[in-house]
C-alpha cells in the first residue's frame, strides 16, 4: 500500500521537497520506510544538508504519514478546494454531535499555518488536531471504489460528489451530516466506531 506524506499545514510531500525538523534543521524528503501501521509511528529517509540519508520518525521531520490505497494516492487531492472541506466540517459538526464536541469544530485554531480543526472526542476525552489534507485524505478514502469503511449506500454520496467534481471542487451538496460523521471519524481514527 502506498503512504501520503503531509506537512504540519496538511500540504503533500513529494520526494525531493525541503522539509525541516522540530528544531529548524533543514533536510529533504526521500521516502517513508515504515507505515503508521507498524505500531503508530511512521519513519521516513531524510537527506540532511551533509548530503546523509538518515532514517528518522516523522514525527521529528512534523510529518504525518497515512497509509492509503492506490486510488487515493492517484487522486489530484487539490480537486477538494478549501471552501470544500470548510462545509464538509460543517457537517461535521451537525451529525458528529454524538461523540464529539462540535464547538472546537467550527473555528480554525490558532496555529502559524492557520489550517488546523480541534476535534474532542468525548468519549475517550482525547483532542483530534485535523488539517485540510487529513480531510481530504478521509474523503478520498470514502470515495474510493473498492473501500471497505462503509456501506454501498453511505460510499454512494462520496462517490458522486468526487465524480461530480468540477473547476469549484466537490459537489459538497451531494452529502449530509452522516456523511460529515463518516468524515469525521475517519480523519480521526482511520475507521467507523460509532
Amino acid at each position: 500500500m502506498p503512504h501520503l506524506v503531509l506537512n504540519e499545514a496538511g500540504e503533500r510531500i513529494n520526494e525531493g521537497d525541503s522539509i525541516a525538523n522540530f528544531r529548524g534543521m533543514p533536510g529533504t524528503f526521500l521516502r517513508v520506510t515504515r507505515g503508521a501501521e507498524y505500531n503508530g509511528t511512521a519513519k521516513v529517509s531524510v537527506r540532511d544538508p551533509g548530503g546523509w540519508e538518515r532514517e528518522s520518525y516523522a514525527d521529528a521531520w512534523r510529518l504525518r504519514v497515512r497509509t492509503v490505497s492506490e486510488w487515493v494516492a492517484a487522486q489530484d487531492h487539490r480537486a477538494i478546494t478549501d471552501e470544500n472541506v470548510r462545509c464538509i466540517m460543517e457537517l461535521m459538526s451537525q451529525g458528529a454531535d454524538h461523540w464529539m464536541d462540535p464547538l472546537n469544530l467550527a473555528n480554525e485554531a490558532e496555529t502559524p499555518s492557520g489550517t488546523r480543526f480541534t476535534v474532542v472526542d468525548m468519549a475517550n476525552d482525547r483532542d483530534f488536531h485535523l488539517t485540510y489534507g487529513d480531510i481530504r485524505i478521509a474523503f478520498l478514502m470514502l470515495a474510493d471504489p473498492e473501500q471497505k469503511l462503509v456501506h454501498a449506500r453511505s460510499a454512494h454520496y462520496f462517490r458522486t460528489a468526487w465524480a461530480d467534481r468540477d473547476a469549484d471542487g466537490i459537489q459538497v451538496q451531494d452529502l449530509d451530516a452522516v456523511s460529515g460523521d463518516l468524515v469525521a471519524q475517519v480523519a480521526c481514527f482511520g475507521e467507523v466506531r460509532h
